[in-house]
């Protein structure tokens, strides 16, 4: 299985880290209400995390698994919802794409083709919530 990208034939792996990752973020930036509730999650596991409880995240394609996110995100099973959030969460999204793409030795991602870190829940949710809608234009570093 392969996906084209912009002119390139790409494999399962590396479509999931140059394309799938990227418009899933891009998707939740896009919508108020994920937005919302992205926030809302984002409290969760705060208060989770200062009980020192853990949180679980369930979605159809998600699966139990003790494995760091990059090899997650390039192993052979399917990629589900829940594992992105959880690296938007737990502030790792970034380091994990960069690193998963060192593993899947697909050569570093473009900054065109790296989300918007939402971990940090400044800089992006007021981009969001100014209508600034497309990560391509959203200046680096901030």
């Amino acid at each position: 299985m392969y996906a084209i990208w912009r002119n390139c034939r790409l494999s399962y792996i590396e479509a999931r880290l140059r394309i799938y990752i990227p418009t899933y973020v891009e998707g939740i930036c896009r919508s108020p209400a994920a937005m919302m509730a992205l926030g809302d999650l984002r409290r969760l596991y705060g208060n989770c995390l200062a009980k020192g409880m853990t949180l679980a995240l369930f979605d159809f394609d998600g699966y139990m698994t003790d494995a760091p996110l990059p090899k997650v995100m390039t192993g052979a099973k399917k990629l589900g919802h829940a594992f992105v959030v959880m690296a938007i969460l737990r502030g790792e999204l970034t380091t994990a794409l960069v690193e998963a793409a060192r593993l899947a030795r697909i050569g570093p991602l473009l900054p065109g083709e790296m989300p918007v870190d939402l971990s940090p829940f400044g800089p992006a949710e007021r981009r969001c919530r100014t209508g600034q809608t497309s990560w391509e234009t959203w200046p680096r570093g901030t």
